[in-house]
């Protein structure tokens, strides 16, 4: 769903519960300050503008090392979803961060939003941009849009780390959805409208649903705020359906995790990226 746009879709222990295995509580009073990345130099923000489908899609690109896409929430863009992870994760990463249509910097094209069309866009740009196994991190709308490319393109998906998503419109919270109900109008033509359509309508059973969840092979970090816009209910169908997933539940936090909790997420987000790429370092080749 939305980030501050919306109303409401957006403490002191973490918990990550690896699944299939035991239950790990990390208390990060201490350590999640001692563990924060220390910001250097901040690093340019480079943006760039791709030919995709048809239309324009513009995209912000800093840093260097392993490949790291952001992908923002609805009505948002990268650099906002994703403040204060830029400086931080550009500093040992190649950021990619698009903008989606009609969102950021990049132009508005005829007709309703797609879940699916704004997931094959970015394929396509990774494409273009000869991009695979990437690791990509995704808030709201940006988490449902990693999902779905885990799921229909896995070579393009290395890992992934998800924020606030819902597989349906009935994972949001049920005040949540009347309120969108109360401002939807039968043909909607500005962002904010087709937005607003889009979330109350999808994704579809098509798009994402809990057997599609289960073909995910990619290690996937699953995170919510206890009062998020997302049930706490359905992030567990979600986290449960993926085979190789851990679970990030941040106390006393709405909707807005990355902008409002960086600084325990930050170091959270880093450990797992960093764990699954030695860990896959370490494996014997087949």
């Amino acid at each position: 769903m939305a980030t501050n746009r919306t109303k409401s879709r957006h403490g002191f222990r973490y918990h990550l519960f690896p699944s299939g295995g035991s239950i790990v509580f990390l208390a990060l009073w201490l350590n999640c300050v001692l563990a924060d990345t220390v910001p250097g130099v901040a690093q340019h923000t480079q943006w760039n503008k791709a030919n995709i489908h048809g239309h324009s899609i513009y995209y912000a690109v800093r840093g260097g090392g392993p490949e790291l896409v952001f992908l923002h929430g609805g009505g948002d863009s990268g650099e906002r979803s994703f403040v204060h992870q830029l400086d931080v994760f550009s500093e040992h990463h190649h950021i990619v961060a698009p903008d989606q249509v009609g969102q950021g910097r990049t132009p508005d094209v005829p007709g309703p939003l797609s879940y699916t069309a704004m997931m094959e866009d970015t394929a396509e740009l990774l494409r273009v941009l000869k991009l695979r196994h990437v690791d990509v991190v995704g808030f709201s709308d940006g988490g449902i849009l990693a999902l779905m490319l885990a799921v229909r393109h896995p070579e393009l998906v290395r890992r992934v780390v998800v924020s606030g998503v819902n597989i349906f419109p009935e994972g949001l919270r049920p005040d949540d959805l009347e309120e969108l109900r109360a401002t939807e109008i039968p043909t909607p033509t500005t962002i904010d409208e087709k937005l607003t359509h889009l979330w109350l309508t999808s994704p579809t059973e098509v798009e994402l649903n809990l057997g599609l969840l289960a073909r995910i092979s990619q290690p996937v970090l699953v995170i919510s705020g206890d009062r998020d816009a997302i049930t706490l209910e359905h992030t567990l169908k979600i986290f449960h359906a993926l085979p190789n997933a851990e679970l990030c539940v941040l106390p006393g936090t709405d909707h807005a995790t990355f902008s409002g909790r960086s600084e325990w997420l930050n170091p959270i987000v880093s450990t797992f990226l960093d764990r699954v790429r030695s860990t896959a370092l370490a494996a014997p080749e087949s």
